[in-house]
């Protein structure tokens, strides 16, 4: 049931979640936040590789934070 997202849609799709007007803003992110926004892009439908392509982050980082499990959290 894969929706083809055309890049142009993904762009907005990640400024509308992220807030990220671009790739370098989006990869100045802090880490965790960064991921919690991977993981609400791959739930919007889109793919590893365009999530990888249009934010710049490196398609194993997308790949292992897509299919992670909740990480623990340290106190």
């Amino acid at each position: 049931n894969y929706t083809f997202i055309s890049d142009e849609t993904g762009k907005n799709i990640i400024q509308k979640i992220s807030g990220c007007a671009n790739a370098s803003e989006f990869q100045k992110l802090e880490r965790n936040v960064r991921n919690s926004y991977i993981k609400d892009l791959r739930k919007a439908g889109l793919s590893i590789r365009q999530i990888s392509r249009l934010t710049g982050i490196s398609k194993s980082v997308v790949g292992s934070v897509s299919n992670a499990k909740k990480t623990p959290s340290h106190h």
